[in-house]
């Protein structure tokens, strides 16, 4: 099971990258540069939020994955606002509202998949 923690990672990350560029053009984003540093918002943040509570599961449990999961996220929000803040010319939302839009659709969607694949 830990072998597979690489491709679950990148799977994981090219998944969160297509859900939340997809969303962030619902969402009104328009320019190349915008998407980009979305992608490399997701980049930042992914491996390490998947990699940690992966392990976090592995080695001491769902409920500490759970915790794990909360923490990581809020953490993945609050980063990829700071990114967005400084950099994204997309004014029509709020950074940390984009943030926690793009961030909430693409854990619901990767739930789902989870769900639906036994992952």
């Amino acid at each position: 099971m830990l072998n597979n923690l690489p491709l679950i990672a990148a799977r994981c990350l090219i998944l969160t990258i297509i859900t939340e560029c997809v969303f962030a053009f619902v969402s009104g984003v328009r320019k190349k540069t915008d998407f980009a540093l979305v992608a490399l918002a997701n980049i930042l943040t992914n491996p390490p939020l998947v990699v940690g509570t992966f392990l976090a599961g592995f080695f001491f449990g769902t409920k500490v994955r759970v915790i794990a999961v909360i923490f990581a996220e809020i953490l993945a929000v609050a980063a990829e606002a700071l990114v967005y803040s400084k950099t994204l010319d997309f004014k029509k939302m709020k950074p940390l509202t984009i943030s926690l839009i793009l961030n909430a659709v693409s854990f619901a969607a990767g739930h789902l998949i989870n769900i639906f694949t036994g992952g």
